[in-house]
């Protein structure tokens, strides 16, 4: 609904600006965070770790979530959610290509079934069109954060979820506010609009979506990938997916 109405770059800038900043308070680094008994070479250290994690995963999240919102200008909601979540079956294809890992047959065979019950959930009998081609993109890179996710998350226990899940988000945050500036850019240079005036068109669509914008950043973005980032450090990418 919000792409509906402003650009999926705007609307990706707003809502990883708003899941930033509610990830503040676990922010990798800050004096708040240190560790009762950490060494400041050890905590220099793992805060080094959480942010080259955080930065490699924002990159995937970012590339997911904004293919999947230019999908959204094209196709349903329920044919993006049904060919994102192609990514559970992703996840092992990539695991064996990338890193030669055996899945069981359970895991394909629980592929398999999410498969069929999400077409049959989704499937609307229409052509095929170019969100869908977005969309897959957007299960890819879904794919590759599920699975970095997990290296990062397991490294015994020196990054914890909340700072890997902070540092995740405000690197999102950074590669949307580019996207977002750069669109901008060339719309100026375009149509010749006063960089103020764009600036006002771009705020006026967003806040008539605040509340909608302030569900994504923190429900379903800073909260979902925070639990995701929890889940992972005790799963394996196969059963998270």
């Amino acid at each position: 609904d919000v792409v509906a109405d402003a650009s999926p770059s705007s609307t990706n800038a707003a809502r990883f600006v708003i899941a930033a900043a509610a990830s503040l308070p676990f922010l990798p680094g800050a004096p708040w965070r240190r560790r009762a008994g950490q060494q400041d070479a050890a905590a220099t250290a793992a805060t080094a770790a959480t942010w080259a994690a955080g930065a490699e995963l924002g990159c995937w999240s970012f590339l997911g979530f904004a293919l999947q919102a230019i999908g959204l200008q094209y196709t349903t909601a329920s044919r993006s959610a049904f060919l994102l979540y192609l990514n559970v079956k992703l996840v092992p294809l990539l695991a064996l290509i990338l890193y030669g890992r055996q899945s069981p047959l359970s895991t394909w065979v629980s592929a398999l079934l999410a498969l069929c019950g999400t077409a049959l959930l989704s499937y609307d009998g229409s052509p095929p069109n170019l969100g869908d081609a977005w969309s897959v993109a957007a299960a890819l890179a879904s794919a590759c954060f599920i699975l970095r996710l997990e290296e990062a998350g397991r490294d015994g226990g020196n990054t914890s979820p909340e700072e890997l899940n902070a540092a995740t988000l405000i690197s999102s945050a950074v590669l949307c506010n580019i996207w977002a500036a750069a669109e901008t850019s060339g719309l100026l240079a375009a149509d010749g609009m006063h960089a103020h005036r764009a600036a006002s068109e771009v705020m006026s669509e967003l806040s008539a979506q605040a509340l909608p914008l302030l569900y994504l950043g923190i429900v379903t973005t800073f909260v979902a990938q925070w639990l995701q980032a929890l889940g992972q450090s005790r799963v394996k990418a196969n059963d998270a997916a």
